[in-house]
C-alpha cells in the first residue's frame, strides 16, 4: 500500500507541477524527510520489544526534526523557482519527476482527475 500510494502521489505532482507552472507562479516539487523514527514501527514487533530497538533506530533512523528540517532544506533550494516537477531529499535532488515520469503521463492523469 505504502508504494502504492507513493506512486499516486508523484504522479499526481508530476501532471500538477506541469500545470501549475505553466499558468504563473506556482511551482511545485516533492520531498522525502527519508526514514524517520516515528511511532508507527511499534505495531510490527511485541510491545516489550519495540522499546530495546531504540539504539539500533538511533543509528539507522533520522529523528523527526531532521526528518521535517530535510523536507524545510528542500523547499528553499536556492533555484527552486526556476524549474518544476522535481523530487528531493533535503537539497539533493533524486529525480525530475515531469522527465523521468513521461512514460506514465497517461496514467497520471487519469490520477489527478480521480
Amino acid at each position: 500500500a505504502y508504494r502504492d500510494s507513493k506512486r499516486a502521489l508523484m504522479l499526481w505532482t508530476s501532471v500538477r507541477a506541469q500545470n501549475l507552472a505553466f499558468k504563473g507562479s506556482t511551482w511545485c516539487h516533492v520531498a522525502t524527510p527519508g526514514m524517520v523514527d516515528s511511532q508507527l514501527g511499534r505495531h510490527m514487533v511485541s510491545r516489550w520489544l519495540f522499546p530495546l530497538t531504540k539504539p539500533l533506530r538511533a543509528l539507522l533512523l533520522r529523528s523527526a526534526a531532521e526528518g521535517a528540517l530535510g523536507v524545510v532544506a528542500a523547499g528553499l533550494v536556492p533555484k527552486a523557482t526556476e524549474s518544476f516537477g522535481l523530487y528531493y531529499d533535503g537539497e539533493e535532488k533524486l529525480e525530475n519527476l515531469v522527465l523521468q515520469r513521461m512514460g506514465d503521463k497517461a496514467f497520471a492523469n487519469v490520477v489527478v482527475k480521480w
